[in-house]
């Protein structure tokens, strides 16, 4: 764990998903592993006081870059979001565990649900090349879904909208989960992890090794 100021390099809007930072931060970058997070400063004040907690979204160790998306809720939340290329952000990372995936594990569901996708994205970007990939995603519209043509393209992507707008309608976790036996991760609202973790004790999944990131607010 390092403190680093970082530098916004780029950014992006995706939907209603939430503010992508492209930030150099090559010590950071250099030990970030997938499922791990970063704490933010909010501001270059001491209020807000405390740091906000993001899960990496992208790593690139050879740039020496990470992103995050960041979602403006709270003072300290839209202070983040809206620095833009060239601001500068104050970082504690990473924190957290990694995921560790078995080297025999062939195919590797990864579940998620809006925010929730960045560490799902750094897993798939990492795991792709190795060994079958599928992504499931879910959102309340097709605007609060992360853009396919962000995934590599080896990535199986599964969606489903709460409005049907997109995918399958309903919620990620009751749609049709049919897989070969695997690793899986998971990042999601409690609901959803809940339910995902009753549907894996009790069908298919059972026995299987699983890992979840959760945030609570």
């Amino acid at each position: 764990m390092i403190l680093e100021e970082g530098r916004v390099i780029a950014t992006a809007e995706i939907g209603q998903l939430g503010t992508v930072l492209r930030v150099a931060a090559p010590g950071v970058a250099g030990q970030a592993r997938a499922g791990q997070f970063v704490h933010v400063r909010p501001g270059p004040s001491f209020d807000p006081l405390l740091r906000r907690p993001y899960s990496f979204n992208r790593i690139d160790r050879a740039a020496g870059e990470i992103e995050l998306i960041v979602k403006a809720l709270g003072a300290g939340g839209d202070w983040i979001a809206a620095r833009r290329e060239g601001d500068q952000l104050d970082l504690l990372g990473p924190l957290g565990s990694s995921f560790v995936i078995q080297r025999s594990t062939r195919n590797l569901l990864l579940v998620a649900g809006g925010t929730g996708v960045a560490p799902m994205r750094v897993l798939a970007e990492q795991e792709s090349g190795r060994r079958n990939v599928t992504l499931l995603m879910g959102g309340r519209s097709v605007a609060h879904l992360w853009p396919s043509d962000r995934l590599p393209a080896t990535v199986e992507y599964v969606t489903t909208t709460e409005d049907g707008s997109f995918g399958i309608e309903g919620r990620f976790w009751s749609g049709p989960i049919r897989c070969a036996r695997a690793a899986r991760g998971r990042c999601s609202p409690r609901s959803g992890a809940s339910a995902m973790t009753r549907s894996a004790r009790r069908g298919p999944m059972r026995g299987e090794p699983r890992y979840s990131t959760l945030k609570s607010r």
